[in-house]
């Protein structure tokens, strides 16, 4: 077991896929079971269900400058930002027209997404943000010093997760070992196992506010990744902006431990 520091880059993806698309209220009800999955989260869970721990706060955004920021859904909804999480704790969902009343909420939360004009549009994702630590969390170079074993992770890498999202694996573009608070050298073929509840569980620090970084998977120009999900029988694109900052994960399975030891200049 090791200790992880997910930079933005990486644990944008751990968000949209363990968090953003857990809580969507159409997948929990089974409406997307045939196709795309559903969710471990129940509608019971709903002020209940022991997320993360404490230092893990969630909070769903369409008004700010992410790739799902509008100024209304595609039902006339106005964009609004609402909690998901709050000190660990599961307190809201996404939400649509079609789907607000079945958690007793008069209103849309604005969810309802259509690729095009040419697609249905159905609910989808907002920009889903895990927010920094209070003023006095650490800084990344504060992350780093406190971790005695473990591994730094940047980047997107190969994944895999199960329909309910509850169980995945993770891996990423580029890693640092981390030794007695100080980086060592480089590795290669890291990857990690997370069930969803656990994994956030042991989120045991995150940095600061400071610069917000916003996933740009969709304006990638090196042709490499399509991001486009299966969803419904529908193509979409529903990998939409996640920020966050970097997330300290205490003592998680690690597989795939090979070292590469090379020179290694930050």
């Amino acid at each position: 077991l090791r200790d992880l520091i997910l930079s933005p880059s990486h644990a944008m993806l751990t968000i949209h896929e363990i968090v953003a698309h857990a809580t969507e209220l159409d997948r929990i009800m089974g409406y997307e079971a045939n196709y795309a999955g559903t969710s471990f989260v129940k509608v019971s869970d709903l002020g209940k269900l022991k997320y993360g721990s404490k230092l893990m706060n969630v909070t769903a955004d369409k008004t700010d400058n992410g790739l799902a920021s509008a100024g209304f859904d595609d039902d006339g909804v106005k964009a609004q930002k609402w909690p998901i999480v709050r000190d660990g704790i599961l307190v809201g969902l996404q939400t649509n027209r079609e789907t607000a009343h079945l958690i007793g909420e008069t209103s849309s939360r604005g969810c309802t997404f259509a690729n095009s004009w040419r697609d249905y549009p159905f609910l989808r994702m907002p920009n889903i943000h895990v927010e920094p630590g209070p003023e006095n969390s650490p800084t990344r170079e504060e992350l780093i010093a406190d971790v005695k074993n473990g591994v730094m992770i940047d980047g997107r890498g190969s994944y895999s997760i199960d329909q309910q999202r509850y169980n995945g694996q993770f891996g990423g573009h580029i890693f640092w070992e981390i030794k007695n608070g100080k980086i060592t050298r480089q590795c290669t073929d890291v990857a990690y196992n997370a069930i969803t509840t656990d994994f956030w569980g042991n989120l045991d620090a995150a940095r600061r506010a400071g610069e917000v970084l916003v996933e740009e998977g969709a304006l990638q120009a090196d042709g490499l990744e399509d991001l486009g999900t299966g969803v419904g029988r529908h193509r979409r694109d529903a990998h939409l902006g996640h920020h966050l900052q970097d997330a300290l994960a205490e003592r998680l399975d690690q597989v795939g431990d090979g070292l590469l030891a090379v020179d290694l200049h930050v």
